[in-house]
């Protein structure tokens, strides 16, 4: 019998801060799967949730914050509940992570390629062949000079080097899942191009299955296969990347597309999505985005909308748009 289709499995996750004595939900009943050798993108502005998700499969939320409620199985094992000890030959071994800012993840006290080795080390490589390969994911990954660069520290390499480097620390170990928080976001676009290259290749070579945490939609249209939308700590839309990006359903989604700027037509204009997300400490009891939304009606203030499936792969947070056929937005980028 063959492996189970779906590698990770997301169920109703929340996670909560708490802060002078109260608590606040960043990321409030998120779900989502991730199918063997899929790439799904997690989109939404800064403070939607998108990073505070992926942390909480990692074990990596800060003192103060924790997942109350839902579960999120890799390969059957919940990461979630600290009773299931093979979380710790999972996270790091099975599950890749790269950081958004990888030069502070990295030792700055440690030239890179120990770093590498140690890690090797960890993770059972020989001894006669840990520079091996440390030097092999240093190439890889497109260091340049590799060998005389092993014994360079973290300040010595550029971000978009250190990226690279981070890269290799998340892949060495051998992965089958690599979640990659807004890896390109602090790098120029020719840097930026150069690292979603790489990305999209290793995922192939390895045949990995990825989880691409991005603010920038351009981005995940070209690494992705599925996303999903993320609203003040909700999941507002998810389907296929491409028929998203398209055919955008919710409100929100479409007006994330509509405001990537764009040169064409001679029309350089950039159409913001006017408001601000809620805050955390006093959440609407109603639609999120309804405050913003052009399509806001009496009943988008009573009771927070339910994720419906509007069609077998596609699934959206609004009542308005989901008694109506789709597409709705489907000019939102042109």
């Amino acid at each position: 019998m063959g492996q189970p289709s779906v590698l990770l499995d997301v169920h109703d996750l929340s996670v909560r801060f708490r802060a002078g004595g109260r608590s606040v939900y960043a990321v409030n009943g998120v779900g989502f799967t991730v199918d063997r050798g899929e790439r799904r993108g997690i989109a939404g502005e800064s403070g939607s949730g998108k990073s505070v998700t992926c942390r909480a499969l990692l074990g990596l939320l800060p003192s103060n914050a924790n997942a109350p409620g839902g579960s999120a199985r890799f390969a059957g094992t919940d990461l979630l509940d600290p009773r299931q000890l093979d979380q710790c030959k999972i996270r790091g071994r099975r599950i890749g992570y790269v950081f958004q800012d990888s030069r502070s993840a990295l030792d700055p006290y440690l030239p890179v390629g120990n770093q590498l080795i140690e890690l090797a080390a960890v993770h059972g490589v020989a001894a006669a062949q840990r520079r091996d390969v440390a030097l092999e994911w240093l190439e890889r990954v497109g260091i340049h000079d590799a060998p005389s660069r092993l014994m360079s520290y973290p300040h010595e390499f550029s971000g978009g080097m250190c990226q690279r480097i981070g890269i290799a620390m998340a892949l060495l170990p051998g992965p089958e899942l690599l979640i990659a928080d807004e890896p390109t976001s602090d790098v120029d676009v020719t840097t930026q191009r150069r690292l979603i290259e790489l990305i999209e290749r290793l995922c192939a070579e390895e045949s990995l299955s990825l989880v691409l945490v991005s603010h920038d939609l351009g981005v995940i249209g070209r690494l992705c296969d599925t996303v999903s939308v993320l609203y003040g700590g909700l999941v507002v839309e998810q389907g296929p990347c491409q028929a998203v990006l398209s055919t955008p359903i919710h409100p929100y989604t479409a007006g994330l597309i509509a405001s990537v700027p764009r040169v064409s037509a001679g029309d350089a204009r950039v159409r913001g999505i006017p408001g601000g997300q809620p805050t955390l400490s006093a959440p609407p009891a109603g639609c999120p985005f309804a405050p913003r939304c052009d399509l806001h009606e009496p009943g988008c203030d009573a009771a927070l909308p339910p994720l419906v499936a509007v069609a077998s792969d596609r699934a959206v947070r609004c009542p308005v748009v989901a008694r109506e056929p789709y597409p709705r937005f489907g000019g939102a980028q042109r």
